[in-house]
């Protein structure tokens, strides 16, 4: 077993709430590639404004099929998350939260384990569209701009007619129903793929991150 220091945003390990949402899932789980073949054990560290370290209850990953499933030792709590391989060391994560499926970047080479979450905001407009995909707020910031201005010298102002919808967050952490609106909709592996392989390149930091250490006796 191996034990692993983590970040505060471990907490909720690899649980995906960003930008990139499909209908329905891109990666059937027998698509997946889960590479903790032996049940894993990590412990969690969290370090605290003052930089005091307090170990938070540790977590099990294993494999489940194509899966990967995290249970907590504390308590009943159970992750279940499709990692498909996307280039060496670096995986698609892909979560069911409400009735949406979001998706996100996991590194893991056998030392260390990463949670990267790229964002629509990330890709200019021109790379979205090169791959089929549209930034919604993009969209809601177009139509606010097309709006009736008030011509100059004009006291009365002209009053912008609200969106007839409003991008909202994914579904929160107790899996509550999201609408996938405020996502930028995917519809095909090769779309995930292309945006994630160039996002890589942008060497963002990442949500999660976690080094080996020895393990526990």
């Amino acid at each position: 077993m191996r034990w692993t220091a983590l970040a505060a945003s471990a907490l909720s390990a690899l649980a995906l709430t960003g930008c990139f949402s499909s209908e329905s899932p891109l990666y059937p789980e027998s698509r997946g590639s889960c590479p903790f073949r032996q049940e894993t054990t990590f412990g969690v560290a969290i370090a605290d404004a003052s930089g005091a370290v307090q170990r938070q209850p540790a977590f099990t990953m294993s494999a489940d099929g194509g899966a990967c499933v995290r249970v907590s030792a504390d308590s009943d709590e159970t992750q279940r998350v499709v990692l498909t391989l996307l280039q060496q060391h670096w995986y698609v994560a892909q979560e069911v939260r409400g009735n949406r499926y979001f998706y996100g970047l996991v590194r893991y080479d056998g030392e260390t384990i990463s949670s990267y979450q790229p964002q629509c905001s990330d890709f200019t407009p021109a790379a979205l569209a090169e791959v089929g995909v549209e930034n919604p707020w993009t969209q809601m910031f177009e139509s606010m701009m097309q709006q009736p201005q008030a011509p100059p010298g004009d006291s009365k102002q002209v009053s912008a007619k609200p969106p007839t919808q409003t991008p909202s967050s994914p579904p929160n952490e107790a899996g509550e129903e999201g609408s996938g609106a405020g996502t930028c909709e995917l519809t095909s592996r090769t779309q995930v793929e292309t945006l994630f392989r160039n996002w890589i390149r942008l060497d963002r930091p990442a949500e999660m991150h976690a080094h080996r250490m020895p393990a526990a006796r």
